[in-house]
């Protein structure tokens, strides 16, 4: 699979949410995720891990680590990796 991404975008008069999900050529997959709604604040998170394709149309994501970008949140929360025992 060469280098693709594909953006989503929801607005409302009350917030919105934008997903950005990209494909890269060593099968790594980077997902980033950005939600503003009134009275929510501003959440930023970075999904990172493995794309394990079956076909053209299917395939799993394997996300392997999550980071939260928001700015209130303390640095040491703002990262965690999946392991085969759980979070950490």
């Amino acid at each position: 699979m060469a280098n693709e991404i594909y953006d989503y975008y929801l607005g409302t008069g009350s917030g919105h949410i934008s997903i950005t999900l990209q494909f890269q050529d060593s099968e790594d997959v980077l997902l980033e995720l950005e939600e503003d709604w009134m009275g929510q604040g501003k959440h930023r998170y970075r999904l990172s891990g493995k794309h394990e394709r079956f076909s053209d149309s299917y395939g799993w994501l394997r996300i392997h680590q999550v980071k939260d970008l928001s700015s209130s949140t303390p640095e040491r929360e703002r990262s965690a990796r999946l392991t085969s025992q759980g979070w950490s």
